[in-house]
């Protein structure tokens, strides 16, 4: 049996990114996904910690970020992150 993947809701832009950090060091071994609230757009300090995380051998196995829009499907295929990161429906 597999466990349900650990979930983080990013909100509004106003929110501070150590949250974020904190859950991605908590989440050794385990799978995530990163929702990111609509009023807040997907920039690259998130996307600093999810790549940091994602290389190293100790962090999350699979960060999932969502919900999909074309906007951030297209933006991980500009920047070639799409084969790291994967995208929720």
């Amino acid at each position: 049996m597999t466990d349900a993947p650990r979930v983080l809701r990013l909100g509004p832009p106003s929110e501070d990114l150590d949250a974020l950090a904190a859950f991605l060091r908590a989440a050794a071994g385990t799978d995530v996904t990163i929702t990111v609230d609509s009023a807040r757009p997907f920039s690259t300090p998130e996307l600093q910690l999810l790549l940091a995380a994602r290389q190293d051998p100790s962090g999350p196995a699979s960060v999932t970020v969502g919900p999909a829009s074309p906007r951030l499907v297209a933006g991980l295929a500009l920047l070639g992150l799409e084969a790291l990161l994967e995208v929720a429906a």
